[in-house]
């Protein structure tokens, strides 16, 4: 089981305990989270059915990011300066000049 999967699974245990209590509060304190929490999931699954309360994916997408064109980098923009603009106060603050 993934954590997803447990995650969902919870989530599904919280909604069937407050309805089957008929106490919200308790309910949410037996499970240690927010009434807040419990309403919204509570409307996500009456939208989208158990899928609804299955967690949302985070992540950024697979893969390397795109490269930064060369003209970019080199360019300066007004009041910020490209790298190559940077890169010999950098070698002068090395080189203790």
């Amino acid at each position: 089981m993934t954590l997803a999967d447990s995650i969902h699974t919870q989530r599904l245990r919280v909604l069937r305990d407050a309805e089957h209590l008929g106490n919200v509060s308790e309910a949410c304190r037996r499970h240690g989270v927010s009434r807040t929490l419990l309403y919204r999931l509570r409307k996500r699954f009456e939208q989208y059915g158990s899928d609804g309360v299955h967690p949302k994916r985070h992540r950024p997408a697979r893969g390397r990011p795109s490269p930064i064109p060369v003209q970019t980098e080199r360019r300066g923009d007004g009041d910020r300066p490209g790298l190559a603009d940077l890169w010999p106060a950098v070698v002068q603050r090395s080189a203790g000049t």
